[in-house]
């Protein structure tokens, strides 16, 4: 069986780290397969900090290198979780 490849990205500061992680993420846009992104909020008030979960594909090399370039951004915390069944 292959290794399932996910990860966790918490952000501590969202107004401010949005851009430069949204064009992060566009730039590895095709290992992204699923992405689902969660943050506190009602209709008055809206939380600045938040968590994205991801489920990548492609080459080990490229996901750490998404995972070292996440962690490079202030306020951003990027950990790659690979899980194989065999």
């Amino acid at each position: 069986m292959s290794k399932i490849s996910t990860m966790v990205i918490v952000l501590g500061n969202r107004v401010d780290t949005a851009p430069q992680l949204q064009s992060i993420l566009t730039k590895y846009g095709c290992q992204i397969k699923a992405r689902l992104g969660l943050h506190e909020g009602t209709e008055d008030r809206c939380t600045n900090h938040g968590v994205i979960f991801l489920q990548l594909a492609g080459a080990d090399e490229s996901l750490k290198a998404l995972e070292t370039e996440l962690n490079a951004v202030s306020g951003t915390k990027a950990k790659l979780v690979q899980i194989s069944l065999d």
